[in-house]
């Protein structure tokens, strides 16, 4: 049958400036509800920033156990992000995993995935310590949404690597899709109930939780910097991949 179709035409397409300057790679748990739609509200405010995420199989239960099962899988699953394209960092999306397995740990997992990237790979856990750094701050209230034995984990860890522990609080709740379901406004309402005494900065600890949203007007409250998970792990993202833009209405870091 004959359709009359003409034979294909090579066209060339005109130079014009590629899209997007930057790639970031997330490593999202399978549980997270949050951080995807957290990121994408950060960086609705700049042009050119990509985030190409995988997500790695993780039930949701949050318990020293159950975290500490997520090791094996981080490098595959890093490995498929895009896989032979070019990174400008490779994110992993858990700050109580980064804790329980070890931060250093993560990171090292992180790189076997993409060994050009050296340093430009980052947790909520390394990327909150750069960022007290660059807010020359030493002593925090961490406020988690995490089971106790967890929280009192994420804290000893922070302690080791130098920061003061002034008060910490937690939920006791035992699943992520618990803290996805945590509204901003209560996390600030929360946060101003507590006596964060002589800490120099608040740390809203969990990628699961709205942390960045409530990150702004819970400073203005406190008077008080505010680092939140998921504010943190992009800040330093952007930073290591030379992206350097201010974002507005997510806290004094985003401003760094």
């Amino acid at each position: 049958m004959n359709l009359n179709i003409p034979e294909p035409n090579l066209v060339n397409l005109p130079k014009i400036a590629p899209f997007p300057r930057w790639r970031l790679g997330l490593v999202a748990l399978g549980s997270d509800m949050t951080i995807e739609h957290s990121f994408q509200r950060m960086l609705a405010q700049i042009d050119y920033v990509a985030v190409h995420v995988n997500r790695l199989p993780f039930d949701g239960g949050i318990s020293l156990t159950n975290l500490k099962t997520m090791e094996t899988q981080i490098t595959d699953t890093a490995s498929e992000i895009i896989p032979g394209a070019p990174l400008d960092a490779l994110l992993y999306g858990c700050t109580s995993a980064s804790a329980v397995i070890g931060d250093d740990r993560v990171r090292a997992c992180l790189r076997q995935a993409r060994p050009s990237l050296g340093a430009a790979v980052h947790t909520p856990v390394s990327a909150a310590l750069s960022a007290f750094k660059a807010l020359n701050v030493t002593k925090v209230s961490v406020i988690t949404p995490y089971p106790r034995d967890v929280t009192a984990t994420l804290a000893q860890y922070f302690a080791s690597m130098g920061m003061k522990i002034r008060v910490l609080s937690c939920l006791g709740l035992p699943s992520d899709y618990e803290n996805g379901k945590i509204e901003p406004e209560e996390l600030i309402a929360l946060a101003q109930k507590i006596n964060h005494r002589d800490a120099e900065a608040v740390f809203l600890s969990c990628t699961g939780i709205r942390g960045a949203e409530a990150a702004d007007r819970l400073e203005a409250k406190l008077g008080l910097p505010v680092v939140a998970s998921n504010q943190a792990l992009l800040w330093r993202g952007l930073k290591d991949a030379g992206c350097n833009f201010k974002i507005a209405g997510f806290g004094r870091l985003m401003q760094i």
